[in-house]
C-alpha cells in the first residue's frame, strides 16, 4: 500500500485534539490514518516542546469503573463525531480556525 501524503494542515490538526483530550484511537478514525502514525506524530511533537499528555493529567481511567470508563469514552467518541466535518475543512485549508 502507498504512502499517503500529509494534508497542510494534518499534523497540526493530531495535535490539537490531542491538547483537547482525544484518544490515539479516535483521532486515527478520524483522520483515517493508523494508530502508529498518529503516535509517531505525537511523539515528535512531544520532542518538539508540546505537552501532550493532556489524557492522563485530567482523568486517570485505571481506578474507574469498567462501565463508566467505556461511557466516558464513548462520550468523547460521540463529541468528537460531531465536529469531524468542521476538523476536515480545517486539515484541508478551507476554514481558518480549528473546531
Amino acid at each position: 500500500m502507498r504512502r499517503q501524503p500529509f494534508a497542510a494542515r494534518e499534523k497540526a490538526a493530531i495535535l490539537m485534539m490531542r491538547k483537547q483530550g482525544c484518544r490515539i484511537q479516535h483521532i486515527a478514525m478520524c483522520t483515517g490514518r493508523s494508530t502508529s502514525v498518529i503516535h509517531r506524530i505525537l511523539k515528535r511533537g512531544m520532542l518538539f516542546g508540546h505537552n501532550l499528555d493532556v489524557w492522563r493529567r485530567t482523568l486517570d481511567m485505571r481506578k474507574i469503573r469498567a462501565k463508566q470508563r467505556l461511557r466516558s469514552s464513548i462520550s468523547m467518541l460521540l463529541r468528537m463525531l460531531k465536529l469531524i466535518e468542521a476538523w476536515h475543512n480545517f486539515i484541508l485549508g478551507e476554514g481558518d480556525k480549528p473546531p
